[in-house]
């Protein structure tokens, strides 16, 4: 919040708005508009923008992430706003980009790339490399049981970017420099997987801790991983729903790690109380500044080329190091 004061003050210090001899609106197109994360990326957005008069907006579906309402929003989105650059979320690659190959603006990928064939749909992408970041669960995992075991790792389809933190999930713990796509670990390095996941979360709060619970009451994997922040995202509702679990008496309690953005107070204390073990957390709101400086440029240069960007990443756990 501070930020965003402090970015208003230098603008009215300064006369942003008004003084420029052009303003520009860039758009983040979401997954889904109610996400905790895409809001933050664009927090990130509209403070970058605004300090040079621009403006940023958010434009997406409501609820679960679904790529034809995802292309809807997008039509109704540029159909209501006047958009002279845009940064694309993506859900189905094909769907988006030949649509957006027919805008005559600057378009780029954050969050989730364009796929490989692809890739020519976007001047650059804005975000994390999703197989190193798969790959860093994956070293938080073996850090915290280093002899291996039995995993679960939990997911969500219509999701690219998902698919490859999984597939770096799997490299990391089996110790391979490449591992086949939706290829599961049996005795690899140690670590094999449950015949019961990976889960589809179906990017729901509610279904990821049931099927969390269900993993814990039945399944009772060494090392549980989910690849989106779903299960810690209602923390109020996490605990409620594992009351019995977590007051359960056991000789060998499951590893749970999840990745997330910034994480909230009420998830930092899910780590200090002993319910999650390590999250690996992605910067949506450095993202989201970064988006807005890369769209700003490549207008301001006239460029059709741009510099890939990587936000942060930080590891939060209780391992002493």
């Amino acid at each position: 919040m501070w930020r965003w004061k402090v970015a208003i003050f230098i603008c009215a210090v300064f006369h942003c708005y008004g003084s420029q001899a052009s303003s520009y609106t860039f758009a983040l197109l979401a997954k889904s508009i109610n996400d905790n994360n895409f809001q933050e990326a664009w927090r990130g957005c509209q403070e970058s923008a605004a300090l040079n008069g621009n403006d940023c907006i958010l434009i997406g579906p409501s609820g679960s992430a679904n790529p034809r309402e995802q292309l809807q929003a997008l039509k109704s989105g540029l159909e209501q706003h006047s958009v002279d650059a845009l940064a694309v979320s993506v859900t189905h690659s094909a769907l988006l980009a030949n649509f957006t190959k027919q805008l005559n603006i600057p378009i780029f990928s954050f969050d989730s790339p364009f796929s490989k064939r692809y890739s020519s749909a976007a001047q650059a992408y804005i975000g994390v490399d999703n197989h190193q970041f798969g790959k860093k669960l994956g070293m938080l995992a073996q850090q915290l049981r280093p002899n291996g075991g039995s995993l679960c790792i939990m997911s969500a389809e219509n999701d690219p970017n998902l698919s490859l933190r999984v597939q770096g999930i799997r490299a990391q713990l089996s110790g391979a420099a490449h591992w086949p796509e939706n290829k599961r670990l049996t005795d690899n390095s140690g670590w094999t997987e449950s015949t019961r996941c990976p889960w589809d979360s179906g990017d729901s709060v509610k279904r990821s801790i049931r099927q969390l619970e269900t993993t814990l009451t039945h399944i009772r994997p060494d090392l549980f991983i989910s690849v989106g922040h779903w299960p810690v995202l209602d923390t109020q509702l996490l605990k409620s729903s594992l009351k019995k679990v977590l007051n359960a008496a056991s000789n060998r309690r499951t590893i749970l790690l999840a990745a997330t953005g910034t994480p909230s107070p009420d998830q930092i204390a899910l780590l200090n109380e002993g319910i999650f073990d390590g999250f690996v957390s992605i910067d949506f709101y450095t993202m989201g500044r970064q988006a807005a400086h890369v769209m700003s440029e490549s207008i301001k240069k006239g460029t059709s080329s741009a510099h890939e960007m990587r936000p942060p990443l930080t590891v939060y756990t209780k391992i002493t190091k």
